[in-house]
């Protein structure tokens, strides 16, 4: 008896060390997750103030083409005063006036359906709108002023501008310097190059290409970015925003509804929430911020933050220092990697996957986490708490009704207690503390203890077991060397066999030692009833 006192004094103090090693685990793993955001809070300051100051360097470019456009028109004037030869080329459009050129360049057009000609040529200049109007070729220089129905711009050169909006506009090519101000229904721009500018909103807006420093700012339904490119920026947000591809240095700040991020790359940062967020990719250093209805991430990569929380969440992925801060309803982290930290809780939080050094802290209703590894801890509790998988040193700390945990390995500790309350699973050191009303443990191990009593507690399997704790309707099957249950209450039914089974305590309608060999029953003597 002194012999099984110390193993117990022995294995309860060696829990206590247990539990204080992974508090401090959890402790170096939340400062370190400070240091992460901090790190990442100075990642993305770095790129909002790139951001605004690439926007105010656009913006001087876009002062100075519209200074040159002034001058330009001045010194067109002044050759039109000058001169009164007029010189046509191409057919005459076939309504209104004719149109007037000076130079190889357009300087107007009246009413009606314009019809531009191919060509290029340095300083260009199109100014005026109508339906129908296409310029197509190239040049250094071009500027497009004006709006209309169904216009398309084709050609590429070197410092383009196109101001002004309208319905059904189409820019298509690339070039050094691109700038679109304004913004209508149906605007696409297709074609990459150097410092490409995007301003304004509208419906159905699609830019497809990628080049160095593309800055897209404004909002509208239906927005599409496809490709990539260094130092890309996205400001704005509306229904249904696409940004598909990867470069280096991405930043998408807004939020809207159905936003969606395809592509991965270095130091990206998406800033905002909205409804049926999705982002697909990986990279070094993401970073996401913000939380909405419906957001799905998917993907991986070294230093991933993803912080906050909306109805549905799920993040699919694995990397190394993975830390998921927030809750929701309907949340679901699937995948595995070293040092992974969920903080946070919800209704409907699953966990899938393992790895090294995994830290689940919250709860709520629903809360479901699959997977095994390497000192596993999961704090918190509530309704409906699932536990599905095994490894080495797994904490289950928190409780509340309906709590399952299934599987086993070696150090495995669950403390607290609810209603309705299942462990089954076996390894060596299993140790449950807490009770409640239906709390079953199924399994066999060397080293169990489970401390705690209520209505309804079945142990199921032996192996130098100990059962401490009482309360109606408790049922112990099974047998093992040193097997000790220590308790009294209505319904205590005790049976199994092995050597030195001792069972503690008395009440009525207690049965023990049908099968066993050897039993001491100490306390009162209770009326012996047979097993039938």
């Amino acid at each position: 008896m002194a012999l099984e006192t110390l193993r117990l004094v022995l294995r309860l103090l060696w829990l206590v060390l247990y539990l204080w090693l992974h508090r401090l685990v959890l402790y170096l793993w939340l400062h370190r997750l400070v240091l992460y955001l901090g790190l990442h809070r100075l990642v993305l300051y770095l790129g909002l103030h790139r951001l605004v100051l690439d926007l105010w360097c656009h913006r001087l470019v876009l002062d100075l083409w519209r200074y040159r456009l002034v001058l330009y028109l001045l010194r067109l004037l002044w050759q039109r005063g000058l001169s009164r030869t007029y010189r046509f080329y191409g057919p005459t459009p076939p309504f209104g006036h004719p149109r007037n050129t000076t130079g190889g360049c357009v300087t107007g057009f009246t009413t009606g359906v314009g019809v531009g000609g191919g060509g290029g040529g340095r300083g260009r200049v199109v100014v005026g709108g109508g339906r129908g109007l296409v310029v197509v070729g190239g040049g250094l220089g071009r500027v497009v002023v004006g709006g209309g129905l169904g216009r398309v711009v084709v050609g590429g050169g070197l410092g383009r501008v196109v101001v002004g909006g309208g319905f059904g506009r189409v820019v298509v090519g690339g070039g050094l310097g691109r700038v679109v101000v304004g913004g209508g229904r149906g605007l696409v721009v297709v074609g990459g190059g150097l410092g490409l500018v995007v301003v304004g909103g509208g419906l159905g807006r699609v830019v497809v290409g990628g080049g160095l420093g593309r800055v897209v700012v404004g909002g509208g339904l239906g927005r599409v970015v496809v490709g990539g490119g260094l130092g890309r920026v996205v400001v704005g947000g509306g229904r249904g925003l696409v940004v598909v591809g990867g470069g280096l240095g991405r930043v998408v700040v807004g939020g809207g509804l159905g936003r969606v991020v395809v592509g991965g790359g270095l130091g990206r940062v998406v800033v905002g929430g909205g409804l049926g967020r999705v982002v697909v990719g990986g990279g070094f250093g993401r970073v996401v911020v913000g939380g909405g209805l419906g957001r799905v991430v998917v993907g991986g990569g070294l230093g991933r933050v993803v912080v906050g929380g909306g109805l549905g969440r799920v993040v699919v992925g694995g990397g190394l220092g993975r830390v998921v801060v927030g809750g929701g309803l309907g949340r679901v982290v699937v995948g595995g990697g070293f040092g992974r930290v969920v903080v946070g809780g919800g209704r409907g939080l699953v966990v899938v996957g393992g790895g090294l050094g995994r830290v689940v802290v919250g709860g709520g209703r629903g809360l479901v986490v699959v997977g095994g590894g390497l000192g596993r801890v999961v704090v918190g509790g509530g309704r409906g708490l699932v536990v599905v998988g095994g490894g080495f040193g797994r904490v289950v700390v928190g409780g509340g009704r309906g709590l399952v945990v299934v599987g086993g390995g070696r150090g495995l500790v669950v403390v607290g207690g609810g209603l309705g309350r299942v462990v089954v699973g076996g390894g060596r050191g299993l140790v449950v503390v807490g009770g409640g009303r239906g709390l079953v443990v199924v399994g066999g191990g060397l080293g169990r203890v489970v401390v705690g009593g209520g209505r309804g507690l079945v142990v199921v399997g032996g192996g130098g077991g100990l059962v401490v704790g009482g309360g109606r309707g408790r049922v112990v099957v099974g047998g093992g060397g040193g097997g000790l249950v220590g308790g009294g209450g209505g319904g205590l039914v005790g049976g199994g066999c092995g050597g030195a089974g001792i069972t503690i305590g008395g009440a009525v309608k207690t049965q023990s030692g049908v099968f066993a060999p050897f039993v001491q029953q100490y306390g009162p003597e209770p009326p012996l009833v047979q097993a039938p």
